[in-house]
């Protein structure tokens, strides 16, 4: 989840909105809503996103964190590969958590 929000959060701002507002999210939500528990620098990328989308006056009231998340999955299934591939190495640096590959 880390990454796809990551990957959203890169957009400019018309792209977020664009990708916030498309009507293919309405589709994937379920009845229920479920949130993963998320880290303090997930909840940081997905704050500021809420706050780029609240200054564009273009969505009101600020979205929903379930809409925000299947977002940006569907954003990240349209990215690049390779942007992905970077997104996910960049991660320990925003995590503060060391590699998968560091040496011990």
């Amino acid at each position: 989840m880390f990454i796809a929000v990551d990957l959203l959060h890169r957009c400019t701002t018309d792209d977020l909105i664009a990708e916030l507002l498309d009507p293919q999210i309405d589709h994937l939500g379920g009845r229920k809503v479920r949130h993963v528990g998320t880290s303090n620098t997930l909840s940081r990328l997905v704050d500021d996103i809420v706050e780029a989308a609240g200054r564009s006056d273009a969505i009101h009231p600020s979205p929903q964190v379930w809409r925000l998340y299947l977002s940006a999955l569907v954003h990240m299934q349209a990215t690049e590969d390779i942007k992905v591939i970077q997104c996910f190495r960049e991660m320990p640096l925003k995590t503060g958590r060391p590699s998968h590959r560091a040496r011990r």
